[in-house]
Parts: C-alpha cells; sequence; structure tokens
C-alpha cells in the first residue's frame, strides 16, 4: 500500500541574510548558521528545535512551520 505524505517546510520569520543559528541536535552545540532566503524541509520536530538536514536543527521560534 502506498501513501502520501505532505512533508512541512519552515519559513524564516525574518528577511533573507539574517543569520539563524543551527546546533548539532536539539540544544546541542552551535554549528553555524542558515540566511533564511529558502524554506527549509522539516526532517524532525523536538522540544522547540527543528531539524533541517545536515545533523542541522534550529530553534523552532525563528520560523513559521506550513
Amino acid at each position: 500500500e502506498h501513501f502520501d505524505v505532505q512533508w512541512f517546510s519552515a519559513y524564516s520569520k525574518y528577511p533573507p541574510g539574517g543569520g539563524i543559528n543551527t546546533y548539532d541536535g536539539p540544544n546541542g552545540n552551535y554549528t553555524g548558521f542558515v540566511d533564511g532566503s529558502v524554506p527549509y524541509r522539516i526532517l524532525a520536530r523536538k522540544d522547540g528545535y527543528l531539524a533541517i538536514g545536515n545533523n542541522a536543527w534550529v530553534k523552532e521560534e525563528h520560523f513559521d512551520v506550513r
């Protein structure tokens, strides 16, 4: 049986280039930043953080999830 999956995306609440910190896990170590210029597919959600790929987690408070 097949299922249609609807992915959620995270859209930055800030203008492109604002710089949103990334972490290696929820409440993890700082690893860099994303500029928020594109929506990010959400791979996981935990403790107020969103996994957006390549071991990059961001704080959900900086994004609109749709």
